[in-house]
């Protein structure tokens, strides 16, 4: 089995070759668009794989969205989200990365070590932040969320985004400049955000899972204080309104009416007290 691998990614490897000696743009075009379409399959599996929560939540309505800027737009569903993300590698990742990697190249041509680490500080302090951007706002238009609700997505996001980048592909970054020929450079680097896009999906719903779970427990608390009050409502209320209910001393309680009731007897009598001392008087 591993052989039939081995062999099939060498066709695969060579029908590369001979399409980038012939059109190189086509052939970095349609690898990025299957990298992202890949992607896009692993992340919507991920999704219908999550637990759902018990807790009913309501969808904003395309009228909502649109107050928010967002127009009622969610296009990462299904086959949609698939056809869009190929398009979105094909016509924004394959374009970024030939006039990216293209600058590196020429400013740094030589696999010296100070070229080297001059490109990789580059791209990561400079391409990477920018591709996020270009990433982000594509990809939170395309989700729904507007102008508005995207560029605040981007802002509270991006620079985690680059500094997990900063984990991987700087070393990604050494070994392709140091040993990959040039003409498979750019293969290396869409083969590394297939592997990372998934890696980054993996991550996210494990920790969509955990919020998930945390609500839960978090709804669960709140329905038993629910209960819990309700059942101490019919105490309270008889502590105040019912008559002949002890208290913790043995001590019977009187009811807000009764109480009302003394009182004016209690002024009634001084009434009384104070006009006997006048006739007396």
């Amino acid at each position: 089995m591993n052989l039939v691998h081995i062999t099939f990614a060498a066709g695969a490897i060579s029908k590369y070759d001979a399409l980038t000696s012939s059109h190189p743009h086509l052939a970095t075009s349609l690898v990025s668009l299957s990298t992202y379409t890949a992607a896009e399959l692993v992340r919507q599996s991920l999704i219908g794989k999550k637990p759902k929560s018990s807790i009913s939540s309501k969808q904003p309505s395309s009228i909502d969205s649109i107050a928010r800027g967002g127009g009622g737009l969610h296009l990462r569903q299904g086959l949609t989200g698939i056809l869009l993300m190929g398009l979105l590698g094909f016509s924004l990742h394959w374009p970024w990365i030939c006039f990216w990697f293209q600058c590196l190249e020429t400013i740094f041509p030589r696999r010296s070590p100070v070229d080297i680490l001059a490109k990789i500080v580059l791209d990561q302090a400079i391409g990477c932040p920018i591709y996020y951007v270009l990433l982000g706002m594509a990809t939170g238009l395309a989700d729904g969320h507007g102008v508005v609700g995207t560029s605040h997505r981007v802002k509270k996001d991006m620079w985690k985004a680059v500094r997990l980048s900063w984990m991987a592909w700087p070393l990604l970054h050494a070994v392709n400049f140091s040993f990959v020929p040039m003409a498979r450079r750019k293969l290396l680097i869409q083969a590394g955000g297939l592997a990372w896009a998934i890696f980054l999906c993996k991550l996210t719903a494990k920790q969509d899972t955990t919020i998930v779970d945390h609500m839960e427990l978090l709804a669960e608390d709140s329905q038993r204080l629910r209960t819990e009050t309700c059942n101490l409502s019919p105490d309270i209320l008889a502590h105040h309104d019912n008559v002949g209910v002890d208290g913790p001393m043995g001590v019977e309680h009187k009811s807000y009416a009764e109480e009302e009731e003394e009182d004016i007897d209690d002024d009634h009598g001084h009434m009384q007290t104070r006009q006997r001392r006048r006739i007396s008087s």
